[in-house]
């Protein structure tokens, strides 16, 4: 069993399934779905950032091993046999302590296509009636899903994070306004959405 403190955490999208990117020393990382984090620690989705500082105790398949879904693992320490989150504190002072730096999530309560200036957008409104436009092909490349798939994200959380003036795009210009380009849309998935996800083998990368 090895341990490993969790020093960042990222979400990513895959067919149609959210990811957690655990990031540890060394540029290593672990890759788990959200109802592997949700059946070990109990947290909401919106609040997985609380992970941060925990560990995660990890034993892996070696070579020729069955694996649970039936096939024969072909490398050492890459896919994960079990593996044990333990939280730096309890839960209740984890959500206590944290709650003023963790992102401020909304749910998403309507997504429909709008005409913005002559080109067709997906427009996200959140419960305070805020909305947020995206291209298709933003929407598309963030959350990994396509343009007619958009419902599915009804009562998700959405977090919008944007360029501050005087930031640096990667095309080299200065951002001049406030919360006018978009930067991360930090979205998770709601818990409906997370349970019907399909369960999927835990990876771990970087040398152990």
């Amino acid at each position: 069993m090895i341990n490993k403190e969790i020093l960042n955490i990222k979400s990513k999208f895959y067919k149609k399934n959210q990811f957690f990117i655990l990031g540890f020393e060394n540029n290593e990382y672990a890759s788990l779905p959200f109802q592997e984090i949700s059946k070990n620690t109990n947290l909401e989705v919106q609040e997985v950032e609380l992970l941060i500082g925990s560990k995660l105790n990890i034993n892996f398949y070696n070579a020729g091993d069955i694996m649970s879904d039936g096939n024969i693992c072909n490398e050492n320490n890459i896919l994960v046999k079990e593996y044990t989150i333990i939280l730096s504190k309890s839960l209740e002072n984890l959500r206590q302590e944290n709650k003023l730096v963790l992102k401020k999530f909304t749910r998403i309560k309507n997504i429909f296509i709008q005409n913005n200036y002559g080109k067709e957008t997906i427009a996200i409104e959140d419960e305070n009636k805020s909305i947020l436009s995206l291209t298709f092909k933003r929407f598309e490349s963030l959350l990994k899903i396509s343009k007619d798939e958009f419902e599915i994200l009804l009562d998700s959380f959405i977090s919008p994070e944007f360029y501050e003036i005087g930031e640096i795009l990667y095309d080299g210009s200065i951002v001049k306004k406030e919360k006018c380009i978009l930067k991360d849309l930090n979205l998770r998935y709601s818990d409906k959405t997370n349970k019907n996800s399909e369960t999927t083998i835990t990876y771990f990368y970087g040398k152990v």
